[in-house]
């Protein structure tokens, strides 16, 4: 008995577009938050920006290890997933300023969840939670800037996580899209793929939205504009 090769992708556009426009309603959610409305505009306490801080460097650890660990069972993760594009240890010297206890930071319950069932799929699926965080980078240099103003951070302090590469981000970026589109995938796959990265942007959102802190009457977009 035979089994059937899947047939390559129909789709023609570059991989990072289609994983982008993916994520465009996951990266609006993500806009409306009271963390990053709350940020552009000034009203975030410092202690839910810690607390979101503590989180997304939780999640970025979580999800390292499972890049390390799986990112020689697929291509498409040993080209875009290198040491030098890990992001955990992007946010340890924030820990310090912002005065956390590494050890007591947490993953916290709805990242837990996302990283159950990525775990439990095939190497290549990590790739989605990836490219979503990488994305975001992109806009979180402007958050950055605000936190920076609103806390009063000197230099780069307590914002390294958001903005660890300067103006080099935008390079980098882009050198990381070329990467991504070198790879093609079936079409099986890359609606895994797609659906992946919304769910990795949906696990994201509770982190956005800490207990007591509502999202202004108007928003601003940044996310949404990558």
């Amino acid at each position: 008995m035979t089994t059937a090769v899947p047939e390559p992708s129909t789709e023609v556009r570059p991989l990072s577009r289609v994983l982008g426009e993916a994520c465009v309603d996951g990266f609006a959610a993500l806009d409306a938050s009271p963390v990053v409305q709350g940020l552009l505009q000034g009203t975030l306490p410092r202690e839910s920006y810690a607390s979101w801080v503590a989180a997304m460097h939780a999640f970025d650890r979580e999800l390292d290890g499972l890049l390390i660990g799986r990112r020689d069972e697929a291509l498409i993760l040993a080209t875009t997933a290198g040491d030098s594009r890990l992001h955990g240890p992007l946010g340890e010297p924030d820990l310090h300023d912002l005065g956390i206890d590494r050890g007591a930071v947490a993953l916290p319950e709805a990242a837990a969840r996302f990283f159950e069932g990525l775990r439990a799929g095939e190497a290549y699926e990590l790739m989605s939670a990836h490219f979503a965080r990488s994305a975001l980078r992109n806009a979180h240099r402007y958050l950055a800037a605000h936190a920076r103003r609103t806390f009063g951070f000197e230099d780069r302090e307590g914002t390294r996580l958001l903005d660890p590469y300067g103006l080099g981000q935008r390079a980098l970026w882009e050198r990381f899209r070329r990467d991504v589109d070198r790879h093609r995938l079936h079409d099986d796959d890359l609606e895994k793929l797609k659906t992946r990265a919304c769910d990795a942007l949906a696990a994201l959102l509770p982190l956005h939205e800490p207990e007591g802190v509502a999202s202004p009457a108007e928003t601003r977009p940044v996310l949404a504009t990558l």
